[in-house]
């Protein structure tokens, strides 16, 4: 069985040890996740489009004694990580100034469909599959921003494996293979959904072989922005958290550059942990899964012989102490109990879920619904 190594975890839990001791009106006890790739010379466009320039207008020292820098930029609006406005492929629309910023913030949910486009790089996510996570996650909540993780955004910034080819010009679209959404899945959600935005790890929301970019007009007909080139999603939980995504706000703009951020809080870093000790006990390596949600408030390991933590009947030698160890007994309900790894990680509460836990956050898998039966896959 494959453990993380002590050092990095106890590295980690020093860090969100000290998120938790921030002042008040910062984020504390949520960790934030950039979802976004910096722009610069490889930042990748669509092949017809021109790709970002940063020009240097000022930077130095000044005759004044102070430093100066500033630059002038220019970019295509639809490269790099960025939004699609609805006004893009659906005429009278939505432009990028007019979509409501409520609907770029609110609950994020992750559908991994890594697998099937590894096995298939034109692979068009089905609403099959959206309902298959629905029944293993629970229903896609209103306000949603969808995140469809291909596992693509891996191969950033190289253009061949990212998109299908490195040529550029119109010849080139004819060459594009990366997955996308099927136009059938973007009628479910419109018709069956309440969402915010979607949102994935390729150049378009359509696969790379599309020419008619049906799900674009399907999706924009119903105001419902993308977002393309999104980075990093291979560090979220399947739910659970919050996504902020802010775009450049241009006028009448058909899409722009956007800083997109995932919001994770304590449950989410647990489930994480949980996760990670599911995997340990299947013989997987998952020190390098933990390390993007560590728990901020877990609880260290007391000294194996130390006079600090007292020994009371039936407590082992670095067993958590104090009111904070019993409310956690409390909450733990009498579930079942893993075994627990050594290190750090001694005196966290990890257990199996039980059918009472119903829907876990953050993508736990529980199968259980709110009612105790398994979540239907119809609309």
């Amino acid at each position: 069985m494959t453990r993380p190594a002590p050092a990095l975890l106890f590295l980690l839990l020093a860090q969100a040890a000290s998120a938790c001791r921030a002042p008040a009106g910062t984020l504390a006890g949520r960790r934030v996740i950039d979802l976004t790739h910096a722009f610069d010379e490889q930042t990748i466009y669509w092949p017809t489009a021109g790709g970002f320039e940063l020009r240097v207008d000022s930077k130095g020292w000044t005759e004044g004694g102070f430093y100066y820098e500033a630059n002038s930029f220019s970019s295509a609006e639809h490269g790099g990580t960025h939004i699609d406005a609805p006004i893009h492929f659906a005429e009278g629309r939505r432009s990028l100034d007019q979509i409501p910023l409520e609907q770029l913030i609110g609950p994020g949910v992750v559908v991994d469909v890594s697998a099937a486009c590894a096995r298939d790089r034109d692979h068009l996510v089905s609403a099959q599959e959206l309902q298959a996570w629905e029944r293993e996650h629970g229903r896609i909540p209103d306000g949603a921003i969808v995140l469809l993780r291909t596992g693509f955004g891996e191969h950033w910034p190289d253009r061949e494996r990212y998109m299908g080819t490195d040529e550029r010009g119109p010849e080139a679209v004819s060459k594009l293979h990366f997955p996308g959404l099927h136009p059938d899945a973007a009628r479910w959600l419109v018709a069956h959904r309440v969402i915010g935005a979607i949102g994935l790890d390729t150049p378009s929301i359509d696969h790379g072989p599309s020419r008619t970019f049906e799900a674009h007009q399907v999706l924009f007909a119903a105001d419902v922005p993308a977002l393309e080139n999104v980075a990093n999603l291979e560090l979220l939980p399947a739910r659970g958290f919050e996504v902020v995504a802010l775009p450049m706000k241009i006028r009448a703009g058909s899409g722009g550059p956007v800083r997109i951020a995932a919001l994770l809080g304590g449950e989410c870093v647990l489930a994480a942990a949980r996760a990670m000790h599911a995997r340990e006990a299947v013989g997987q390596d998952a020190a390098t899964q933990v390390a993007p949600q560590l728990p901020a408030h877990a609880p260290r390991q007391g000294p194996r012989s130390s006079h600090r933590h007292r020994r009371g009947p039936g407590r082992s030698p670095g067993a958590p102490t104090g009111h904070g160890a019993r409310r956690r007994a409390r909450a733990s309900g009498g579930g079942t109990r893993a075994a627990m790894p050594t290190g750090p990680w001694g005196g966290l509460a990890l257990r199996a879920p039980r059918k009472e836990d119903r829907r876990q956050p953050c993508g736990w898998q529980s199968p259980w619904a709110q009612d105790g039966a398994r979540v239907p896959p119809g609309p």
